[in-house]
């Protein structure tokens, strides 16, 4: 965790693979994406895990991305943007509706065969 300045952030090193994650001290929740390439990204963390991307920098300056990360922060705790989660059932069988206008009902059988074998199959593990 480092307190965010433009030149921290142009002296963030990319990683050798993958994404790195900077997290800022003065906005908790507020970070940074490194990608290996150097692309910098500002994001912002609105549910267990699930981040928002706010804007590549230089494009989006710092004190923008600042801000809106703490617009966005406080309407996740005034309750008026709620992270949403669909229940994998439910998922399925939304998705099942929507194969079944366009797909033989042989096929839509089978997809529904194949999800029912394969995801029982994970639930005894």
């Amino acid at each position: 965790m480092v307190q965010f300045t433009d030149l921290a952030i142009k002296g963030a090193k990319p990683p050798a693979s993958g994404n790195a994650y900077l997290w800022d001290t003065a906005v908790r929740g507020f970070g940074l994406r490194v990608s290996t390439h150097g692309t910098k990204t500002f994001c912002v963390l609105i549910g267990s895990g699930r981040r928002h991307t706010i804007g590549r920098y230089p494009i989006v300056s710092l004190a923008d991305a600042r801000s809106e990360a703490r617009r966005i922060l406080a309407e996740k705790t005034l309750g008026k943007v709620k992270p949403t989660h669909t229940a994998f059932d439910d998922a399925k069988a939304a998705f099942l509706a929507e194969r079944a206008k366009t797909l033989r009902p042989r096929t839509l059988s089978d997809y529904t065969r194949l999800l029912a074998k394969h995801f029982a199959a994970r639930q005894t593990r």
